[in-house]
């Protein structure tokens, strides 16, 4: 059965008749990785830039501009946003969310503000969850590897005609590298000094999930996550606490969903996110988000599926307790409040054309909108060959931390000062594509577009150890990502290569190497393959390839470049019986290249950077009841 999305438009599609680039790694591509980061395993989809700070701490993006505070990609969850409201970013890590709940990852790429207004900036990663009725009975899992970590996961789910629950809960307790590598000695401004990391990890969480169909057609669902993670301190702007950081995080929804024949749909949701941050290095946070929405899909004339709705989001942030060198953000009271409309027209048999609209006011900053238009030409009438064009147009407000934030460190030597009346980054994207279905057992895709930017936000250096964002020059990216995927009855393939060119230029619109984007620019070659292979005896071989070359940290003065790098994963799969329940045991290695991963020096490593493991070894046992 062909593959289905709703990410592109909020409504669903079939994948391979999306009109913007689109990536989905499924449940299957999770389960046989045998690993336990989301992060880790993103990396393996095209034009995914991934880079790990320490334990921890990873900078992730679309097409580049990734950095651990960087929201140039929006992270949701079912739809429902899951960055952080204060730095942005996508943190997987803190979130109450289990592996193996997850159905499929879908990865837009390109802007997607048309569809999930502020912050889809560079692309969206939206991660769909499975239902109770997807994942009925009792699951007992742990991991563990060579180093001592140790992951623990168990979900008990069940469905009848009328009811669907799940709860899920784990635990995971990660060393730090310097037990790992026995680090005595780090970089320090080219120099060995003695050091020892704190990139420590304890977590749990519990997520559950209620399903009640109040009707044929109308149903209730209600959720409720809640995480606890406890971290080694770390380094930001030279300060290197020893006391750890904690961070909790709670998630919530309901939703009202009423289905028709006849392809309407409503329904009308509320969900929110608070978090407590006690970070040693940053400062003493807490926020709240709550968000209304409602979306109602319909057919207004034939050829024609429309979505309309509206959102309303309340932010409350608090900086609890402030010492004398905490990152200042303050508090903040932030609405904001959005409409969209999409429209999807079978125009002739074989054109498809789509538009999209996305308005909102912001409390914070002017009110802006991003769109998208696209089309769809099939070359056959069967469809086998497909054509896309179109264009779009988002943006990216600044957050608190890049508003209101403010320290002073080294006595003075170090100034951040807020950024004042800044304005909403923009990108501005043409794109084209060709996908076709070679064979009932081979596809492929190719994507390519242009991409202007505009307002890209900064630090500026106006005197020696003063720094304030600002809105800095504009930059221009143009590229283009393949794809083949080939499967047959006893194997599973992907290749796909990525080409991301990123060039941030001056106010006179001269190409500028030093452009300060406050992040890491894309690799500008990155190449992967999933090899897959189901052998007799129920034995599964599972292989994940990633090359990626040099990416340039334009962070002005607080960050560094990262080689050339390349990753093999490797696992081995099998199922038994164990009286009533079956069983599966894993075995595998990731990183097999590296003994240590590459070094990556964030925007807050300025005095310490330190490897992290690379070559792991690893093992999984699975009971399903």
């Amino acid at each position: 059965m062909e593959v289905e999305i709703v990410s592109a438009s909020r409504q669903k599609q079939k994948l391979m008749d999306v009109a913007m680039p689109v990536s989905i790694v499924t449940a299957e591509d999770i389960h046989y990785s045998g690993l336990t980061n989301l992060y880790e395993i993103l990396q393996f989809a095209p034009s995914i830039d991934a880079l790990t700070v320490d334990r921890n701490r990873y900078a992730l993006g679309v097409r580049g501009l990734h950095d651990t505070w960087s929201d140039r990609t929006l992270t949701l969850i079912n739809g429902r946003v899951a960055d952080n409201p204060i730095f942005g970013g996508s943190e997987f890590l803190r979130l109450p969310l289990l592996l193996e709940d997850i159905k499929q990852v879908e990865i837009l790429r390109g802007p997607s503000g048309a569809a999930w207004g502020a912050n889809a900036f560079n692309g969206a990663i939206n991660i769909i969850t499975k239902s109770p009725e997807e994942c009925k009975g009792l699951l007992v899992s742990s991991s563990a590897d060579h180093f001592g970590d140790n992951y623990h996961r168990l979900r008990w789910a069940d469905a009848t005609d009328q009811w669907g629950w799940r709860v899920s809960s784990a635990y995971e307790d990660v060393v730090s590298s310097t037990d790992v590598l026995d680090l005595d000695f780090v970089t320090r401004r080219g120099a060995p000094v003695a050091f020892e990391s704190q990139d420590f990890r304890r977590a749990a969480l519990v997520d559950t999930e209620l399903r009640h169909r109040l009707s044929d057609q109308t149903s209730l669902s209600l959720g409720l996550g809640h995480s606890d993670m406890a971290t080694g301190g770390y380094e930001f702007l030279y300060a290197f606490p020893e006391t750890d950081a904690t961070t909790e995080t709670t998630r919530a929804f309901t939703k009202l969903e009423k289905t028709y024949e006849d392809n309407r749909r409503l329904y009308a949701q509320w969900y929110g996110n608070f978090a407590r941050n006690d970070w040693p290095s940053l400062g003493d946070y807490s926020s709240s988000e709550n968000q209304f929405e409602g979306q109602w899909d319909f057919s207004p004339h034939e050829g024609h599926q429309s979505t309309v709705g509206a959102t309303l989001r309340l932010t409350n942030i608090n900086q609890d307790t402030v010492k004398p060198d905490d990152i200042l953000v303050g508090d903040a009271r932030e609405q904001r409040v959005g409409m969209f409309l999409v429209d999807r027209w079978q125009a002739t048999e074989r054109l498809k054309v789509e538009g999209q609209i996305y308005g909102e006011w912001y409390s914070e900053t002017d009110t802006d909108w991003a769109a998208r238009l696209g089309t769809a030409y099939a070359l056959d009438a069967e469809g086998r060959h497909l054509l896309r064009f179109g264009g779009a147009k988002s943006y990216r407000t600044p957050l608190a931390a890049l508003r209101e934030v403010s320290t002073t460190r080294l006595g003075g030597v170090v100034r951040l000062f807020p950024g004042s009346d800044l304005k909403n980054e923009e990108i501005w994207s043409l794109e084209g594509g060709y996908s076709t279905r070679l064979s009932e057992t081979a596809t492929f895709r190719l994507d390519t577009y242009y991409q202007e930017y505009q307002e890209l936000i900064g630090f500026r250096s106006p005197a020696s150890g003063q720094y304030v964002a600002e809105n800095l020059g504009p930059a221009d990216a143009y590229g283009w990502e393949s794809e083949l995927a080939l499967h047959g009855a006893f194997y599973k393939m992907s290749f796909w290569y990525a080409y991301n060119y990123f060039a941030p230029q001056d106010r006179s619109g001269q190409i500028d190497p030093d452009g300060e984007v406050r992040a890491f620019l894309p690799a500008r070659h990155k190449a992967g393959a999933t090899l897959r292979f189901f052998l007799p005896d129920d034995w599964t071989v599972n292989l994940n390839y990633k090359h990626s070359t040099f990416t340039d940290g334009t962070h002005g003065p607080w960050g560094g470049d990262v080689p050339q790098f390349d990753r093999l994963d490797l696992t081995l799969t099998r199922p038994f019986k164990l009286g009533k329940a079956d069983g599966e045991l894993l075995l595998g290695i990731s990183d097999l290249f590296n003994d240590t991963e590459q070094l990556v020096s964030d925007q807050g490593s300025v005095a310490y950077q330190h490897e992290t493991p690379g070559r792991t070894f690893f093992a999984r046992l699975a009971l399903r009841f």
